[in-house]
C-alpha cells in the first residue's frame, strides 16, 4: 500500500514538472514569436518533450496560454500577499512593476496589442479570479478592508499596468497613494456594532471617505490606462522583434 502511494506521488510530481517545463517553453516561444506565430510543436520542443506529450497536458494553444497566464498570476499573487503585511504600498508597486515588465506582456504590447487589451479585460478567466483572491488576501494581510469595492479597485489598478507600464518612481507614487486611500478593515461584528457610538460613527464615516478617495484615485489612474491602451491599439502593429 505504501509503495503504491509513493509511486502515485512520484508520478504526480513528474507530471507537474513536465507541465511546468511546457509552460516555460511556452513563455520562451511567446517572447520569441508572439502568441499567433507560436506553434504547438515549438512549445513542445522548447519544453523538452515530444509533441504527443504536450497534447496529453493541453489540447489547444489557447489552453496553453490560459495555463501560462494562471501560473504567472499565481506567482505574482504569492509575492504580493507575502509582502503586503510589511508595506502595502511597496508590495503593490512591486506587483505592478512585475506585471508591466513581464517579458510575455512586453512582447504582446510590441506585436499584438489587441490581444493584450483583451487579456487585461478578461474578468471571467481563471487568472482574473486567482488575481482577485490574491488581492483580497493581500488587503487582509495589510489590515485593510477586503470587500468587493477595494479589491476591485486594486485589481483594476494592477491590471492597468498590462497596457500602461509605469516607471519605478511613478509606480511607487501611485501605489502609495492608493494604499493610503484604502479603508481599514472593519472591526469584528460588522457595521451593526458601529451604531449608537459617536466614535464608531466617525470611524464608519472615515472608512467611507477613504473608500471614496480610493475610488477616485483608482478611477483616475485607470482612465489614463484606458486612454493609453486605446492609443496603443490604434497604432500599426509592430513586426517581430
Amino acid at each position: 500500500m505504501g509503495d503504491g502511494r509513493g509511486l502515485h506521488v512520484r508520478a504526480g510530481n513528474a507530471m507537474a514538472r513536465t507541465r511546468d517545463g511546457l509552460l516555460d517553453g511556452a513563455l520562451e516561444a511567446l517572447v520569441r514569436h508572439g502568441a499567433r506565430r507560436t506553434t504547438m510543436a515549438e512549445i513542445a520542443a522548447l519544453g523538452g518533450v515530444a509533441k504527443a506529450t504536450l497534447y496529453n497536458h493541453f489540447r489547444t494553444k489557447g489552453e496553453v496560454w490560459s495555463a501560462l497566464a494562471l501560473r504567472e498570476v499565481e506567482a505574482a499573487g504569492a509575492a504580493l500577499v507575502g509582502a503586503a503585511a510589511v508595506d502595502l504600498g511597496a508590495a503593490l508597486a512591486d506587483a505592478a512593476t512585475a506585471v508591466g515588465q513581464h517579458p510575455g506582456v512586453r512582447r504582446l504590447a510590441a506585436a499584438e496589442p489587441e490581444l493584450l487589451v483583451r487579456l487585461a479585460g478578461d474578468e471571467g478567466s481563471a487568472a482574473w479570479g486567482r488575481a482577485q483572491d490574491a488581492v483580497r488576501a493581500a488587503l487582509t494581510a495589510a489590515g485593510r478592508s477586503d470587500g468587493m469595492v477595494p479589491t476591485d479597485l486594486v485589481l483594476r489598478w494592477l491590471a492597468s499596468h498590462l497596457t500602461r507600464p509605469a516607471d519605478v518612481v511613478t509606480c511607487r507614487a501611485e501605489a502609495d497613494l492608493l494604499a493610503a486611500a484604502l479603508p481599514p478593515r472593519p472591526p469584528a461584528g460588522g457595521q451593526s456594532q458601529l451604531a449608537g457610538s459617536p466614535a464608531r460613527a466617525r470611524t464608519l464615516r472615515g472608512s467611507r471617505s477613504a473608500a471614496t478617495s480610493a475610488r477616485l484615485t483608482c478611477s483616475r489612474i485607470v482612465r489614463s490606462a484606458a486612454r493609453s491602451a486605446t492609443q496603443t491599439c490604434c497604432r500599426p502593429v509592430a513586426g517581430p522583434v
